[in-house]
């Protein structure tokens, strides 16, 4: 707030001599008094007062005695002087104008003061001072918004401060109301101060970190036209680049790699001047071709905040929102997808088979998301990890159920096409299945869904699980290993499966595997299989890749058995499938728990 000053403004006025030769008194008193004051306030103050005695008809000495006892720190004792200078003469603009700044500082009604200080400005619309009281004024009468704009082209740097203070406060007050929750009027009112550069900059960077990252972009593209030679607008476009590409990033991490090169895509060819979309754009779609990408995120730009807002708003806006990244890797692979450990040969003859059924073609069957990605991945680590021979994996996507048939058989004929690789008494078998699973609505039994098969007959579309145990049971394989990522509860992580019915009322019989099969499936058969989006597997998929990777390997000898895999599987998937879902999913483990899975090199 400006400082009043002490001026000698007398005013000629008809009055009697004697009076006329006490005013010339008054006017040698006061002149020494003003002089006084500047060393010694209190000896100055004393002759003021004498002054206004000596000449009370003259409203120039109420005011310059109002304007010394208000530097003399008593606001209240200059009120009444000030107010009674300016009520004999409300003409001069300087008197108007302190008048309105001690009205202010003692608390007085702000429309009031606001009132005074408008009439100052009609007299005097160029004084800095003048310029400063309104401001102040309409802002404490809650006309914030017009206190900014009336100085919003003003370049003298009192009034420069000024404005950056009053701005600092108004966008601290609505950033306070943003995180009390209110965020529909907190963005209204910082949008209403986009016209001036940090309004404008503080409005984008909050959209930002609201992960409103479209609008964002808007805001800060209309401000970089606004304020064009604005280092600090330039410099805010970078930040809500990065905001909007780790938000994306994110997406992609999340299991939503397809929408969010889709996304980064169309922004990037929107906002072409706004570098962290294009480079993003870039390497997502490097990663989702080759689903096999490690990227690093660019350092962001050393920014050269040079007069960055330093009041009580920039804090509060540092605590708003994530943060772009500042560097560093950002892995658009899964752990278990990449540096996938090498392990000991397999024999020749060992022969497995992976089915990753996703799309279903009958209306209403939910997709089994990440099946392709799981039945890939399983592939690599039957390759690098058990030492598979790739010609000896039966390898099918979407199966129907003629290719069900085909692979395994039919009720009562063991003799689909595993049974023609196996060499007898030499082959290992392993079979994983990714895909729906579930009860037939009459009869409980448990069955495969295959691609084609509607769900509400299974008896006649479906492969019936202990079809599948059986035929198994009868090929003369050394050893049969069996995974199932599936559950038969009729209930899935993208949907039921069965129209009008409960899946409560629904339960598959249990079905006991036949003692010489090693299985592991991924639930009980009253629970649902989920996903597990962030790492865009199925969740007992993961850790199962996880575990026969090394991490199931309690005592460390490199070697990972059927009973190391089952703690391990016992203890991460129900824990996780708590903390991602709030249910319960419990893997099912049988057979030889002494069996090595993998030996690890």
């Amino acid at each position: 707030m400006n400082k009043l000053a002490i001026v000698l403004l007398l005013t000629a006025f008809a009055i009697p001599a004697l009076a006329a030769d006490t005013c010339d008194l008054a006017a040698t008193l006061a002149e020494k008094g003003a002089k006084t004051f500047a060393t010694n306030k209190a000896e100055g103050l004393k002759l003021l007062i004498k002054a206004k005695e000596l000449c009370s008809s003259d409203p120039a000495y109420s005011y310059n005695l109002g304007v010394a006892y208000y530097h003399y720190g008593r606001g209240a004792d200059a009120l009444p002087l000030l107010e009674a200078a300016v009520a004999k003469n409300g003409s001069k603009a300087t008197w108007l104008n302190n008048l309105a700044v001690v009205r202010l500082e003692q608390g007085l009604p702000a429309d009031g003061v606001r009132t005074l200080a408008e009439k100052a400005a009609k007299l005097d619309s160029a004084d800095p001072a003048i310029k400063e009281t309104l401001a102040q004024a309409r802002f404490a009468d809650g006309r914030l918004v017009e206190a900014l704009q009336g100085l919003a082209k003003e370049t003298e740097s009192t009034l420069v401060k000024t404005r950056a203070a009053l701005l600092d406060r108004y966008l601290a007050a609505q950033l306070q109301t943003l995180q009390h929750g209110e965020e529909k009027p907190a963005l209204s009112a910082l949008q209403q101060v986009a016209f001036l550069p940090d309004g404008a900059r503080t409005h984008a960077l909050v959209l930002a970190r609201l992960g409103r990252g479209e609008e964002a972009l808007q805001a800060i593209g209309a401000a970089q036209k606004n304020f064009p030679r604005d280092r600090s607008i330039d410099d805010a476009a970078d930040e809500v680049g990065e905001q909007v590409a780790a938000a994306l990033y994110r997406d992609y991490q999340s299991g939503k790699a397809a929408q969010a090169v889709q996304d980064v895509k169309q922004l990037a060819e929107t906002y072409p001047q706004v570098a962290a979309l294009k480079t993003a754009y870039d390497n997502m779609l490097s990663a989702f071709l080759a689903d096999a990408t490690t990227i690093a995120v660019p350092e962001a730009g050393k920014r050269r905040v040079q007069a960055a807002p330093s009041g009580s708003s920039a804090a509060l806006l540092a605590g708003i929102g994530g943060v772009a990244p500042t560097g560093g890797a950002v892995n658009l692979r899964v752990d278990v997808d990449e540096n996938i450990p090498t392990g000991k040969q397999a024999g020749r003859d060992d022969v497995a088979v992976v089915i990753g059924n996703r799309s279903y073609g009958v209306a209403g069957t939910p997709n089994v998301d990440y099946a392709l990605r799981d039945a890939a991945v399983m592939r690599e680590y039957l390759v690098k990890t058990l030492g598979f021979d790739a010609k000896n994996i039966l390898y099918v996507e979407n199966a129907t159920y003629a290719g069900f048939a085909q692979l395994f058989g039919r009720e009562g004929d063991h003799r689909g096409k595993l049974n023609n690789y196996v060499v007898p008494g030499k082959s290992d078998v392993f079979v994983y299945y990714v895909g729906h699973g579930a009860p037939d609505p009459e009869s409980g039994d448990a069955y495969f869904v295959p691609v084609d098969a509607d769900p509400q007959y299974l008896r006649t579309g479906g492969y019936r699980l202990q079809t599948f145990y059986d035929n198994l049971a009868k090929l003369p394989a050394k050893s049969i290993t069996v995974v199932l990522d599936s559950c038969f509860s009729g209930n899935s992580a993208g949907g039921l499966l069965f129209k009008g019915v409960s899946s409560i009322s629904l339960r598959a019989k249990t079905v006991v595997a036949p003692a010489r099969l090693t299985v592991f499936a991924s639930s009980r058969d009253d629970q649902m299989s989920n996903w597990y989006d962030e790492k865009r597997h199925s969740l007992f998929t993961y850790y199962f890749l996880k575990g026969l990777g090394g991490e199931a390997d309690g005592d460390n000898n490199r070697q990972v058995t059927v009973a190391e895999l089952a703690t391990y599987l016992d203890a991460e998937v129900p824990r996780m499938a708590r903390r991602l879902k709030g249910a319960a999913q419990a893997p099912q483990i049988s057979g030889d728990r002494s069996a090595v899975l993998a030996d690890l090199r």
